[in-house]
Order: structure tokens, then C-alpha cells, then sequence
């Protein structure tokens, strides 16, 4: 069974993902929120509410500060 995040928590180190059914807490240096529609992960991030329905195509995006990847790592 898959398990669900519940919330996150950003220190020193990066970030803590806590989990439901008493799942141990995992540690990760980036956390990207592609979680789907309801994402918890925009939800937690931007604290902007339930996602709202349109007929054209929506996107979220978010950015941090503290993380910047060079250009010449991807070429």
C-alpha cells in the first residue's frame, strides 16, 4: 500500500516528508510537489486553498530561492 504525506517540514538539512499510518519521517535535500490536482505538497507551499476547476489546461509552479541549479548542468 502507497503510502500519503501528510505535511513537511524544511531545516538546516533540506526537508522532513511525514507520512500517515506511523510511517517513519524521511529526510530528502530537494522535495518536488508533482502529487497531482490536490496536491498537499502546493497546498502546504503557497497556502492558496482547494484547487479550482476550469475547462482550459491550469499549471502550478513555485520556485525557491535557496535552490539554483547552473544552466551548464543541463547542457
Amino acid at each position: 500500500m502507497a503510502m500519503q504525506m501528510r505535511h513537511y517540514e524544511e531545516d538546516e538539512d533540506g526537508i522532513v516528508l511525514h507520512f500517515d499510518r506511523g510511517q517513519p519521517a524521511v529526510h530528502a535535500k530537494v522535495l518536488i510537489g508533482a502529487d497531482g490536482y490536490f496536491s498537499k505538497v502546493r497546498t502546504q507551499c503557497l497556502n492558496d486553498g482547494p484547487p479550482t476547476f476550469n475547462v482550459s489546461i491550469q499549471a502550478w509552479q513555485t520556485s525557491s530561492d535557496w535552490f539554483r541549479v547552473p544552466l551548464q548542468t543541463f547542457s
